[in-house]
């Protein structure tokens, strides 16, 4: 098996080049790539390579125009061990949805922010969740969905604090106030605590 899944995975992709150079009869194989992914993981238990495959995979895809596809690719590899590979692979996962033929504004909205959740689990990543949830936000501005806008209004203000740009984390501090108006003042009081 462990000949096997860089032999899939080389098949898959000599066959996306020989596709590339205008021979229209052999397609790029979604399904020697993804034989080759879970085989790296469950046979061969080599995280790295199944990535490797996933990125070559997902490059693929985006060539063709199959962006959703792409994004599949790239979410299926996300998981609870690595925060940053995961952040990573959410991110591009939420470009492609919104490259695709037909945007798909709100999955791209919520892969972003997930993978600023992501970001911010790994602890040493601050910036860039705060760049991924500020580009959530703009999906989510103004839409009526009020515990999403408070929820990235809030993490955008603490992690604001915890970057010591105080006065951005009172801007985005009274931001959230002025979209909870008029709603529970308890909710508001947990909020600023």
């Amino acid at each position: 098996w462990t000949y096997y899944a860089p032999a899939v995975e080389m098949a898959a992709l000599s066959m996306f080049m020989v596709n590339t150079n205008g021979n229209a009869e052999k397609k790029y194989r979604v399904d020697y790539m993804e034989d080759a992914v879970a085989k790296y993981l469950t046979v061969c238990q080599s995280p790295e390579f199944a990535v490797r495959a996933t990125l070559f995979d997902a490059l693929c895809l985006k060539h063709q125009g199959m962006y959703s596809e792409s994004a599949n690719s790239y979410i299926k590899m996300t998981n609870e061990l690595s925060d940053l590979r995961s952040a990573m692979l959410l991110e591009q996962a939420a470009y492609c949805y919104l490259q695709a033929p037909v945007p798909s504004l709100r999955k791209y909205g919520f892969h972003i922010v997930l993978s600023g959740y992501r970001f911010t689990k790994t602890g040493s990543c601050k910036e860039h969740a705060v760049r991924l949830y500020r580009q959530g936000s703009q999906v989510y501005d103004r839409k009526g969905w009020l515990l999403s806008s408070e929820n990235i209004l809030y993490t955008l203000g603490h992690q604001k604090f915890m970057l010591k740009d105080f006065s951005a984390s009172a801007e985005y501090f009274n931001s959230l106030m002025a979209v909870s108006t008029g709603r529970n003042h308890l909710q508001q009081m947990v909020h600023l605590r």
